[in-house]
């Protein structure tokens, strides 16, 4: 999940992959959410799971998030583990921007979401 926060709007995506596996070591993932508002300048983000499944927990390298009208991006530097049993246990991170827009307009419908991350089974590499 990732709540995207900004300066119009907060809102809610479930990061949804329909058939592929998200989150694998090593792997780039991309995802397009949709809000239902403009969000504005992106200031803020937090990244979550439900700890379900076998071996829920990925390590998250970074999030870059781009407004597909505005071609604004921005990025999200983490380097931490979402797990329960690994780095320091949590499965969500509240994460700010690294880097400056590449634009100031905020109009966008369409936002893509890119994670880069080691996966759930990094630490075995």
């Amino acid at each position: 999940f990732v709540r995207l926060i900004g300066t119009l709007c907060t809102c809610d995506h479930e990061l949804l992959a329909p058939g592929a596996v998200p989150f694998k070591s090593g792997q780039h993932d991309s995802f397009l959410v949709a809000p239902e508002r403009p969000i504005g300048r992106l200031l803020q983000l937090r990244v979550w799971h439900d700890n379900s499944g076998w071996r829920p927990g990925w390590f998250l390298e970074w999030i870059q998030v781009e407004d597909e009208h505005t071609k604004e991006r921005w990025t999200f530097p983490c380097q931490q583990w979402l797990a329960a049993d690994e780095g320091d246990n949590r499965v969500f991170r509240d994460l700010t921007v690294g880097g400056e827009a590449e634009s100031t307009a905020s109009d966008a419908e369409k936002t893509t979401v890119d994670a880069d991350g080691g996966g759930a089974d990094s630490a075995d590499s």
